[in-house]
């Protein structure tokens, strides 16, 4: 029985990298093992020539394709899913990941393509799927499957794996041609690029947060250090550590990099981390094992704005973390987000006075889109301030605020943000001096769009005409 897994570039390569989709070579491991015909597909291409791609996984053959749904790509995802129907019409197709694991009725419903969809984690259960399919399993034996029985949607019980040390390490030659043509790259990175997840779930409860998962599960350091063991051998030079909060376990942070020193790897490493779960010990650990990049989900620089995530951290918290992450010598890097309830001009300009006095580096500051399953997502629609809502044809829904007319006067706020920052001359120096290093053709392509944008929008003549009168600026709340 033939497999695919297929995966694309939702930025079209036009960001600021693209990373393997570790998901689902973990799931095409899993399927090797029991002996199927099993081939993980990826694209970074337009959209426009996406057809070609489609057309090259037909002509795999393949009894099942499985796909992943993220919620803010659903329209989207939605639209190119018809077309691979179109192409791959006698297999079964199903889908999987966050969106249908918080909605899976939602997602069969309007997804009507898909034969099936999987919630909860797949690893044993995407076995017991193919089982089924080839007539083998009942569908009430699959874990997480959701099916239709006539007009009804049946939902299976999700499974869960408590002991994630269990399963097998990742086959990440069902990647190789990819990695060969160099397909994936980042702006932090140096020399080949792959990513490693060590971990599932997180402790935390932050209310914006699709994890809705609080079992937080680790990976143990011998097993961490036998991915990184192949990922040298592969010739690897940068990895990034996709856990969302990698010091969340101090201990086993520093056994995994005191092993990388004793190893001697000599391998660039980016990680995330809370800025609550880092001091200047664990830093200078990470450091020597070769940690260069950290990114730390700072969010907003008003403590207002952390209480109302329920960021369980401080704005002296976010400091300190500045602070001693640059005192070590490692690149740090945060994440801003606005349009959280309790937003106001006041909190934004603390945010900027914050951004400007300790100047992280700052990707495009993201607006809220109040993910399904998620505190901020429920509490808005009891409220009535949820606009609009998740759909495969419309605009992502938004929070509103008592200062925003739509959606548009929240990105305007993020844009603020970003001009300012990114024009800061300390900012920028700081971006250059730990990144010159590092640079590649891609990076450079990148850095030339930034620039030549902000250049075009600082010379920019006015488009109003005197039958054009300016709209009327909306002012939040104290401002």
């Amino acid at each position: 029985m033939k497999i695919a897994l297929v995966s694309y570039d939702n930025s079209q390569n036009r960001g600021t990298g693209y990373y393997p989709p570790m998901h689902l070579c973990n799931l095409g491991t899993g399927l090797r093992h029991a002996g199927y015909d099993v081939r993980v597909f990826d694209y970074a291409g337009p959209f426009s020539a996406i057809d070609n791609y489609f057309q090259e996984i037909a002509d795999f053959s393949p009894e099942m394709v499985g796909l992943t749904c993220f919620t803010p790509g659903v329209a989207r995802f939605h639209q190119l899913t018809r077309r691979l129907r179109d192409h791959v019409r006698d297999a079964a197709l199903v889908v999987g990941g966050p969106h249908p694991s918080v909605w899976p009725r939602w997602t069969l419903e309007n997804l009507s393509q898909f034969d099936y969809a999987m919630q909860g984690e797949c690893d044993h259960a995407i076995v017991h799927l193919v089982e089924m399919i080839d007539g083998r399993r009942a569908q009430s034996e699959v874990p997480g499957l959701v099916y239709r029985r006539g007009d009804e949607i049946i939902c299976n019980p999700a499974d869960s794996i408590e002991d994630i040390d269990t399963l097998p390490q990742i086959d990440r030659t069902l990647l190789d041609r990819y990695y060969q043509a160099k397909l994936y790259w980042d702006m932090a990175a140096r020399g080949p690029l792959d990513v490693m997840i060590t971990s599932r779930g997180c402790p935390y409860d932050c209310s914006f947060c699709f994890k809705v998962d609080r079992r937080y599960r680790f990976h143990s350091a011998e097993h961490v250090m036998t991915e990184f063991d192949d990922l040298r051998r592969r010739g690897v030079k940068s990895v990034h550590v996709q856990d969302d909060a990698f010091t969340a376990n101090k201990k086993r942070c520093a056994a995994v990099a005191d092993a990388l020193v004793a190893g001697k790897h000599r391998l660039w490493i980016k990680i995330r981390s809370r800025v609550n779960s880092v001091d200047e010990t664990i830093l200078r650990k990470l450091k020597r094992a070769g940690v260069r990049w950290i990114i730390y989900g700072f969010e907003s620089g008003s403590q207002i704005m952390l209480d109302s995530m329920n960021k369980r951290s401080t704005v002296a918290m976010n400091e300190q973390a500045v602070t001693i992450t640059k005192k070590v010598g490692i690149t740090c890097y945060g994440e801003i987000m606005v349009g959280m309830p309790g937003e106001t001009s006041e909190t934004i300009d603390e945010t900027i006075a914050f951004l400007l006095k300790h100047k992280p580096i700052i990707g495009t500051v993201a607006v809220l889109y109040p993910l399904p399953g998620t505190r901020v997502y429920d509490e808005a629609r009891r409220a009535g301030t949820l606009m609009g809502d998740w759909s495969t044809d419309g605009p992502w829904p938004w929070v509103k605020l008592p200062w925003s007319d739509s959606r548009d006067d929240l990105v305007a706020e993020a844009r603020r943000i970003n001009r300012i920052v990114q024009r800061d001359p300390g900012t920028i120096l700081y971006f250059l001096r730990t990144h010159l290093r590092t640079i590649s053709w891609n990076q450079v392509r990148y850095l030339a769009k930034l620039a030549g944008r902000h250049l075009r929008e600082l010379f920019r003549p006015s488009r109003r005409t005197a039958a054009q009168p300016r709209r009327q600026q909306y002012v939040p709340a104290g401002g």
